[in-house]
């Protein structure tokens, strides 16, 4: 009985010790910064200080958005919130 039940679960056992051999074997690649001296190249005509000025109001700009994004996302948490609690 036993090799019977062998013959029939091995290809299922074999493909499922296949998959686990290549989930073993990934790997994450290091991350990379993005160069963002290569698109501030017409910045860095006027020099470091202002590539490095442009670099930052960008920075910022990207955080003021992600936070924004966040506010809203909770201010309809909340509108949802006091929805379900009056409903």
């Amino acid at each position: 009985m036993k090799p019977f039940i062998d013959t029939i679960f091995n290809p299922v056992l074999g493909w499922l010790l296949g998959i686990k051999n290549m989930l073993m074997s990934l790997s994450v690649p290091l991350s990379r910064p993005v160069p963002i001296q290569q698109f501030l190249g017409p910045f860095g005509l006027f020099g470091p200080y202002w590539s490095t000025f442009v670099g930052t109001i960008c920075a910022l700009a990207f955080i003021y958005v992600v936070v924004y994004l966040i506010k809203n996302a909770s201010g309809l948490y909340l509108q949802f919130k006091e929805a379900i609690k009056w409903w």
